[in-house]
């Protein structure tokens, strides 16, 4: 043998040895679901097999290639998985059935610290028809979850997803659409959990778009969460809420919202933004409104409602069109208003800003358009309002005072004013 055909067999032979490595390789670190679907009309039994043998193997991906998968049961995801979506693949709940043990796609030990290291990632979940009520993504106790380039489609009779009790969490690219204004049809939802970060999402919800809630006594803390560059739509709700309710104990601390622009109450209904303690505890604290912007042309409620809540920033904030009045503090301590604009309240009674049972507040650099009562309102009957500073205010289109102060004795006028102090 001369060594040129020497030299071609070995490259050949090394060509051949690379091919058969790779797809060695390949097959074990990834399961197609197309390999143990059948002909039956109901895709999860196969879906459900390949995930189950990838994590018995520890073969960490499970792919859904381009095509419909139609699912009458659940899907359930154990640990350390992927499931891996094409662009066009399309999972059809073709099912019925309330709570997180019936989402489309749920982890599997659905408890405190149940499930670990789970992804999912590309492609679409929708309901086959408006019979398909039910959640759509389901995760109880999961540390370290990714949901990514994700879209939801038509989601009847309960939240699009419910994250509880779950840490590390990472939401990036989330694409909802409820297609419906059914109450209860939330975008995002967390009950209880920590360390989570929502990114460069867009929700179009029923009711709620991002909610976080603690609702009884079982439901754990929220902390340490971040949501940025999001765009949030609701039909007849809030298009950010919080709350705690008098049944409940933890609290909802270190939450931040920045550059968030969204359309409240489209159908005649909620507050815009909403954050409630209904405790009155304060249980709702160090939050961060930042580069908010929010329409409310069509809701029935104030723009922004902030109640209980202990140490608040709100900066950039822009609350156009409210029916009530754009912003209203009460039962609050510490809270900080800056470079505000609120354009254009609806109603008759409304005013700009209103204040009520609230302890330290700084306004500076707000901007209120056109209110039809007041700039701002401090209702002080009571006695509970303290250390009120207000510098560079700028009211505009009224023919009423700037601010209002209603103590037990009545109301004292503030004509005109930019800078003012109540202590």
């Amino acid at each position: 043998m001369n060594k040129k055909i020497l030299i071609v067999f070995v490259t050949l032979f090394s060509l051949i040895s690379l091919i058969f490595i790779i797809n060695f390789f390949d097959h074990n670190s990834k399961i197609n679901v197309e390999e143990y679907l059948s002909q039956n009309f109901n895709d999860q039994i196969g879906i459900q097999k390949a995930i189950d043998q990838a994590e018995e193997q520890h073969i960490p991906i499970v792919y859904f290639p381009k095509g419909k998968y139609i699912v009458n049961s659940p899907i359930l995801v154990g640990s350390k998985i992927t499931l891996q979506f094409d662009e066009g693949a399309v999972i059809y709940r073709n099912f019925s059935g309330g709570g997180s043990n019936n989402a489309t796609i749920r982890n599997k030990n659905q408890r405190a610290n149940g499930n670990s290291d789970i992804t999912i990632e590309g492609g679409t979940i929708r309901a086959a028809n408006k019979w398909a009520t039910g959640k759509h993504l389901a995760f109880w106790g999961v540390r370290n979850l990714t949901v990514d380039n994700v879209k939801f489609r038509e989601t009847y009779g309960d939240w699009t997803t419910i994250f509880r009790k779950t840490k590390d969490v990472r939401l990036n690219k989330i694409d909802i659409n409820t297609k419906t204004g059914q109450l209860y049809t939330d975008g995002i939802h967390f009950v209880g959990g920590s360390d989570i970060n929502i990114t460069n999402s867009k929700v179009i919800s029923g009711d709620d778009a991002i909610a976080f809630t603690i609702e009884n006594k079982h439901d754990g803390a929220i902390k340490n969460v971040n949501v940025s560059n999001c765009r949030l739509i609701t039909k007849r709700a809030s298009v950010i809420k919080m709350m705690t309710t008098i049944h409940s104990k933890g609290t909802i601390s270190n939450i931040k919202f920045e550059n968030i622009s969204g359309i409240g109450g489209m159908l005649g209904a909620g507050q815009a933004i909403f954050l409630d303690d209904r405790s009155n505890s304060q249980r709702i604290r160090d939050i961060s409104l930042n580069d908010v912007k929010i329409n409310a042309a069509n809701g029935a409620g104030y723009g922004a409602q902030i109640n209980g809540v202990l140490n608040i920033s709100i900066k950039d904030l822009e609350v156009s069109n409210s029916e009530g009045t754009g912003l209203v503090l009460q039962n609050s301590k510490n809270v900080k208003l800056k470079t505000t604009t609120i354009i254009k309240p609806r109603s008759t009674n409304s005013n700009g800003l209103s204040i009520e049972n609230t302890k330290n507040i700084s306004i500076q650099d707000v901007t209120i358009d056109s209110p039809k009562l007041y700039g701002i309102y401090i209702n002080n009957k009571l006695g509970n309002v303290k250390n009120v500073k207000v510098s560079r205010l700028l009211v505009k289109g009224i023919n009423n005072a700037n601010i209002a102060v209603y103590e037990q004795n009545g109301l004292e006028e503030h004509n005109k004013v930019s800078k003012f102090s109540y202590d």
